[in-house]
């Protein structure tokens, strides 16, 4: 069993212009190749998001319960009559956040110059207590500010609005512009979070079911799926493409029913989520659910059209000697008379 390819995670190219399409079905499968490269391009922002949301809002949420703690225990250091003892685990907790920091800074341009010298020490460890400093302000800021809401609207402005000025400063005003817009709208976001920090398992949980089906339909687009191989290497070379097709065309069939099965359970007019009341702050049951068909239906036409192209045209994935990837435009009619069993 493999995934596939190697070690590495195949890239994934656009078809490019149409005059250099040399892929199957002319100027449909041109279009149809740059319909999915586009949706990939979604799927991959979407997870990159969620994977920052995730690490953010589980961070802050663990950190405001951490300085509520100490809260607790400084007061009842200033009682002379409670047994507490001296905040030994925040220095060690400092500590280490000051060491991740410094590995931080040691390995981006914060510490290495633009010919990939090292900056000076004193540079270095200036930028890793800025960054030390920072991360107790934010700390603070969990419970100084009047709600959850201000703080992170003040921590997507912090965070983001740096990366929309650099790129404004190299001279890249279309990336400086689409960050500012991402800027204003995850400071928007902010103002329509829930109140408080608690909220965030729920949220990180939704986000990784997500990010899970999400990287599914990923796997399929790039050709990283599990497959048997035994069985593929019984065949003569010049049909184990075509076969290859056949098992694409079983595997999206079945992707094809799970596809039924979540929509029905999305949809039902009896017991469907989509039209399940709500309780107010909570998550809707429809957008956990639609996670399921959403996925095994991009799966659903991916593999099948491969499948299609690859058993009436007889290529295979990718170019020559390359890994099984892409999509409709990695498929290439090619002889396989001579490829190796």
């Amino acid at each position: 069993m493999a995934g596939g390819g190697g070690g590495e995670v195949s890239q994934v190219a656009s078809p490019g212009a149409r005059a250099s399409w040399a892929g199957p079905l002319g100027g449909a499968g041109w279009a149809l190749a740059w319909a999915d490269y586009a949706i990939y391009k979604v799927e991959y922002a979407l997870v990159v998001a969620s994977l920052l949301i995730m690490t953010v809002i589980e961070f802050v949420y663990i950190v405001s319960i951490y300085v509520i703690e100490q809260k607790i225990l400084f007061i009842n250091l200033k009682d002379p009559t409670a047994e507490v003892s001296p905040p030994w685990g925040l220095g060690v907790l400092l500590l280490f956040v000051l060491m991740v920091l410094a590995a931080v800074v040691n390995n981006t341009r914060l510490g290495v110059q633009a010919s990939g010298e090292k900056r000076p020490l004193v540079v270095r460890a200036l930028a890793s207590l800025g960054l030390l400093a920072g991360v107790c302000l934010a700390a603070w800021g969990t419970q100084a500010l009047p709600s959850s809401a201000d703080f992170y609207t003040l921590l997507a402005l912090a965070v983001l609005g740096p990366v929309a000025w650099g790129f404004w400063r190299r001279g890249e005003r279309v990336s400086a512009g689409a960050m500012g817009g991402v800027t204003v709208l995850a400071a928007g976001l902010a103002r329509l979070a829930p109140e408080g920090y608690s909220w965030a398992d729920n949220v990180a949980l939704l986000l990784l079911l997500w990010v899970g089906f999400l990287g599914a339909s990923m796997a399929a687009k790039q050709g990283r799926h599990l497959r048997v191989d035994a069985a593929k290497k019984l065949w003569p070379a010049a049909q184990r493409a075509r076969l290859g097709g056949v098992s694409l065309i079983l595997a999206a069939g079945f992707a094809g029913l799970l596809t039924w099965v979540g929509g029905i359970y999305l949809f039902h007019e009896d017991y469907g989520r989509f039209w399940t009341p709500t309780v107010p702050g909570e998550i809707p049951d429809w957008l956990v659910t639609l996670a399921i068909p959403l996925s095994f239906l991009l799966i659903t036409l991916r593999m099948g059209a491969r499948g299609v192209v690859q058993v009436i045209w007889g290529g295979r994935y990718g170019e020559e000697g390359g890994e099984e990837s892409s999509g409709l435009e990695g498929l290439r009619p090619v002889d396989l008379e001579g490829e190796e069993p």
